[in-house]
């Protein structure tokens, strides 16, 4: 790896590095802060820089994960070639060639053949997609053989009609360990209000070029690992960055990112069950807990939010008549007040702290060599997941509550795992698989929804006496319904136990004991 401290005013060489970096995301207000930080030097070099970024009319280059820009900036103008690299826990790594620009492109110094070839190819079509406007302050972070770059960078991303704001901290390794830019950026936090931005600025880049309809990671998924501590990095990346996706999203639709960041916390406890061999229990019982805690602070104003828009309006035809107003008031306040309270606890800089917190640990924690063989630790794993639910469709049917809902949680773990181990198994019966658990998911999804609407009225605030009435109309209404999605939920469980599971030999298959004649 090239040390990178001196890369921001390089103009007069022809050179591949592979940059290794920690994107933050930060509020303006607080920019002056982090050059200030004691932690950090040398912030008075200024730069102004202004990136022009080119593809095809079909962004040919974008689908095939390059990004290629012309900067020009006040040591004279640069051309970047960048390619799409790998994603670590929110690390990014990518190959990069930088050579100065002359006013026509050349590519003939990048040194990876498939990419050079396709640029010599597209270099005719090319022509200018969007830019980006910025004043980067430069300082460095040095502790013994460690040292960090960081780039403070506020400006905008521009297109031909949109404009997004830009503010963000790049820490950037250019010796020592690639754990140093976690540690770093943990004590930062303590102090500035951080989070974790895994798109580099080309991605935003492309997203605001089609109003966000292409997908975020450039160059699309990679295929999974098939060596358990390398695919449980690359899985993790990719929930952590839905999480971040979905923090954002708070600012456009609250209801909905509080839904979106309890299902990213629940897939981010199942991942860590699912590779608990490899991270050890203690760890898995201790993230657990604090993910759960998380999703647990948002649970009220999504149950508020289900009770409001899609339970109540069956039962009520107008909630301007009779009691109405009074009960819907005071309903209604209510899912203020706990709106509020998810609001600020889906903030950038505490969903992010919380966010750093669980990537340095886990960089920490893993294992520097785990080649465990991921086939077979996934099928271990994923059987010990179907036993489960075999065990709670034992018990049923039953007219206690607790035992659907542990069907159901036995359910999702099953369904995550294969979301997130599909690629080692045939599709077919991946998608056989998969259709039995949505099943039992969209059964005792709504009837744990009647159920916690049911609790809520049962327990109203002391100005809400209306509240008894509603249940009852509540549980009237949803009886027969609920006792039908019941019943469909058990069939489906009981179909996906006789089905083949996707991660069993063909021979274990034929030798095999269907569960439901046990």
């Amino acid at each position: 790896m090239a040390t990178v401290l001196g890369r921001g005013c390089r103009r007069c060489v022809r050179e591949m590095s592979e940059e290794i970096e920690l994107k933050l995301g930060l509020p303006p207000a607080v920019a002056a802060d982090v050059c200030r930080h004691p932690l950090l030097q040398g912030f008075q070099t200024t730069q102004n820089l202004c990136s022009t970024y080119y593809d095809t009319q079909d962004l040919v280059l974008y689908r095939h994960g390059i990004a290629l820009r012309v900067r020009a900036g006040d040591g004279g103008d640069l051309q970047t070639v960048k390619r799409a690299g790998k994603v670590t826990v929110g690390l990014s790594e990518r190959a990069e060639w930088e050579q100065p620009w002359t006013g026509t492109f050349g590519f003939s110094d990048v040194e990876d053949p498939e990419t050079r070839e396709l640029l010599q190819a597209v270099a005719p079509g090319l022509r200018p997609v969007f830019s980006t406007e910025f004043r980067r302050e430069l300082g460095v972070f040095t502790q013994g053989e460690t040292v960090i770059r960081a780039m403070v960078d506020q400006g905008v991303i521009r297109t031909s009609t949109a404009v997004e704001p830009l503010c963000e901290l790049e820490l950037e390794l250019g010796s020592g360990d690639p754990s140093d830019l976690y540690r770093l950026a943990l004590v930062l936090s303590e102090t500035l209000p951080l989070w974790p931005e895994d798109r580099s600025k080309a991605e935003r880049g492309y997203r605001l070029l089609r109003d966000g309809e292409i997908a975020e990671v450039i160059g699309g998924p990679h295929p999974i690992p098939t060596r358990a501590g390398a695919a449980l990095q690359q899985l993790m990346a990719g929930e952590l960055r839905d999480w971040q996706r979905y923090v954002r999203l708070a600012e456009q639709d609250l209801a909905q990112a509080v839904h979106q960041v309890r299902v990213t916390q629940r897939r981010l406890r199942s991942l860590l069950n699912l590779f608990s061999p490899v991270l050890g229990a203690a760890f898995v019982a201790t993230w657990r807990r604090r993910l759960g805690d998380n999703a647990r602070r948002l649970g009220a104003a999504r149950d508020l939010d289900v009770l409001c828009d899609q339970l109540l309006p069956r039962i009520i035809d107008d909630k301007n008549a009779g009691d109405g107003p009074a009960q819907w008031r005071a309903l209604e306040a209510e899912r203020r007040r706990v709106r509020a309270d998810a609001g600020a606890a889906l903030a950038a800089p505490v969903q992010g702290r919380l966010m750093l917190e669980l990537m340095t640990a886990l960089v920490a924690h893993l294992p520097a060599n785990d080649d465990r063989e991921l086939q077979a630790l996934a099928a271990r794993r994923m059987s010990r997941l179907r036993r489960r639910l075999r065990k709670r469709v034992g018990v049923l049917p039953s007219a206690d509550p607790v035992a659907w809902h542990r069907l159901r949680i036995a359910a999702k773990e099953l369904r995550y795992g294969l979301d997130f181990l599909a690629p080692l198994w045939r599709a077919k019966e991946v998608k056989r698989y998969r259709r039995h658990l949505r099943r039992i998911q969209k059964y005792l999804g709504q009837f744990q929804d009647v159920e916690a609407a049911s609790q809520k009225l049962a327990t109203p605030p002391a100005e809400y006496l209306e509240g008894a009435v509603l249940q009852r109309q509540l549980e009237h209404y949803y009886r027969k319904r609920t006792r039908r999605w019941r019943t469909r939920a058990l069939d489906a469980a009981r179909a996906l136990l006789r089905a083949p599971a996707p991660w069993r030999r063909t021979r274990d298959r034929k030798r095999a004991k269907l569960p439901c004649d046990s």
